[in-house]
């Protein structure tokens, strides 16, 4: 397990509750600003549709089964007084999730929106946002990749983000 969550608060749900196919299966209230994470199971490799809007955090819990299964940490933040609902876990047969939740860090948190450019066939530009959801001012720069030609522009191309605060860039197929 990743030593960034020692400490934190965890909700264990049921591995029984894997076979309930209803909408809400948690619901619980932030107090503080907070950032929750879902350990979801690998082996289930369609995701849940209340998962689409979580970002993959590049962090694994393995457990210690025979054999081993890995659990991708899926992360978003909420405001103190949100209420946070999960869904099923998209699978009744594979092991249920786990949620973690971690007192948001003071600081600059960068957010991209969306996560993924998607060209296709037909599209041939797209724009995307940076913003700063954490606390402090995030410092960041943006440069064109002459191996990349993709990345056609960006403005501006450096500055500072106050909490909230949005910058965009665009890309050509």
């Amino acid at each position: 397990m990743p030593s960034s969550f020692n400490g934190c608060t965890w909700i264990r749900s049921a591995n029984d509750s894997k076979t309930y196919t209803g909408t809400t299966l948690v619901s619980f209230t932030i107090n503080d600003n907070a950032d929750v994470y879902v350990a979801h199971n690998d082996l289930i490799t369609s995701k849940p549709t209340w998962l689409a809007d979580w970002i993959d955090s590049g962090e694994n819990i393995v457990n210690n089964e025979s054999p081993a299964n890995t659990f991708s940490l899926y992360q978003k933040n909420y405001v103190s007084g949100s209420t946070v609902s999960l869904g099923n876990n998209g699978n009744t047969s594979e092991s249920m999730y786990t949620i973690i939740i971690k007192p948001a860090s003071s600081g600059p948190l960068l957010t991209v929106d969306p996560t993924t450019l998607s060209y296709g066939t037909a599209l041939t530009s797209m724009s995307f946002n940076i913003t700063n959801s954490g606390t402090d001012v995030l410092s960041w720069s943006a440069a064109e990749n002459p191996d990349r030609t993709w990345i056609t522009s960006v403005t501006p191309a450096s500055g500072s983000l106050n909490a909230s605060e949005q910058a965009g860039g665009d890309g050509d197929d």
